[in-house]
């Protein structure tokens, strides 16, 4: 079965769902246009792979890793102690980071 041939389903939920949607009702607004919610996130998530995927993977690695399964793949990897304590002392001090930033952005939107 050629990747052409392949079905694919997948689940939105909340905003994603309603961006769709209100793309989709302005992209059948211009007149001569059809297209079907599926085919116009097939194509959003084409055109996003060849656009903009590279300079978005980071946020995305960031908000998609998780900590449990960062330690368990470490862990069978057969990492040594030492390279655990470094792995989890990069997790402690990104949090960390990512917690001050966003304390920071908060005093200065009530400031």
């Amino acid at each position: 079965m050629s990747t052409k041939d392949q079905l694919v389903r997948i689940c939105l939920t909340g905003k994603s769902i309603e961006d769709l949607k209100a793309m989709l009702a302005d992209l059948k607004s211009e007149p001569g246009t059809a297209a079907s919610l599926s085919e116009l996130a097939a194509w959003a998530i084409e055109s996003f792979y060849q656009t903009g995927y590279s300079q978005q993977k980071h946020a995305m690695v960031k908000r998609f890793t998780s900590v449990k399964k960062l330690l368990r793949d470490t862990a069978s990897a057969g990492k040594s102690d030492a390279e655990i304590i470094s792995i989890l002392s990069s997790i402690v001090r990104a949090k960390k980071k990512e917690t001050q930033s966003e304390v920071a952005s908060k005093n200065d939107k009530t400031s």
